[in-house]
């Protein structure tokens, strides 16, 4: 089932010259896991928020459940979409309990008082990724991966079908990553279609299925992690040469290696 359609999405920063979106064109499936590719600059994390609604002033069509974005209030669009960003950036120091409890916002009365099935939802969430012990901590004295999974609480705390990501793995030890991406896939299962930008080839490859390679502001290659993660790609991509890629022979995805200069 079609949840998710971008057509011919432009947008330009004010203070550019040029798009830094120019016609992006694809269709994300309900249970779909798709991974954004692409190098610094090319655009993934301004398409996240065009998606998500946080920036409006785009050309093209975005339509959710086959509705265009703009007929959707913050609020029904904030039920059906959340949004996990990069850079952790609170001016106040909510403690965990604080932040996952802001998911329940767009069902919350003006006062943002909470109903009883609000508080429900809040406590499992917690269960769920294991912050129980750490809820009445403070955010910022939380390390990079508790501080991931506090986002994550939040975001499914909205009870949205789409979750999209922004470097979900960044700074986090090779531990934490793979904590991380099992979580992600457990949500997968349970209904979630998740849409995530990461730099980790591997880690895409391994675990979603779907990857889009992004590069000055176009799709460049859609399609399956077996399909599209190649040499040609790669080489295209990032412009890079040293490096071959080999398939994992357990999960038979692809893996990518790089080459030191003194070994070539």
């Amino acid at each position: 089932m079609e949840i998710l359609k971008l057509l011919n999405i432009q947008y330009k920063y004010p203070e550019s010259l040029n798009n830094c979106l120019n016609n992006i064109n694809f269709t994300v499936c309900d249970g779909e896991t798709i991974g954004l590719i692409g190098p610094n600059g090319a655009g993934k994390t301004t398409l996240l928020k065009i998606i998500c609604g946080l920036i409006d002033e785009f050309s093209g069509d975005i339509l959710i459940y086959g509705k265009q974005i703009q007929k959707y209030s913050s609020i029904d669009l904030a039920k059906l979409i959340s949004y996990i960003p990069q850079m952790d950036n609170y001016v106040f120091d909510f403690t965990v309990e604080e932040i996952v409890t802001m998911g329940r916002r767009p069902y919350t009365n003006s006062f943002g008082i909470l109903k009883p099935y609000d508080k429900k939802i809040v406590k499992e969430v917690i269960d769920m990724l294991g912050l129980t012990k750490i809820v009445k901590r403070k955010f910022l004295s939380l390390s990079g991966g508790e501080r991931r999974l506090t986002l994550i609480a939040r975001a499914l705390a909205q009870e949205t079908k789409i979750i999209l990501m922004d470097e979900p793995t960044n700074n986090l030890d090779l531990n934490h990553k793979i904590i991380l991406m099992n979580k992600i896939i457990e949500l997968n299962k349970s209904g979630k279609t998740i849409i995530l930008i990461s730099h980790d080839i591997n880690l895409l490859s391994e675990y979603l299925n779907r990857i889009i390679f992004i590069k000055e502001g176009r799709v460049i290659n859609d399609g399956t992690v077996n399909n599209v993660l190649n040499e040609k790609s790669l080489k295209n991509i990032f412009e890079i040469k040293n490096f071959f890629i080999c398939e994992n022979k357990i999960t038979k995805k692809p893996n990518v290696f790089f080459i030191p200069e003194k070994e070539v």
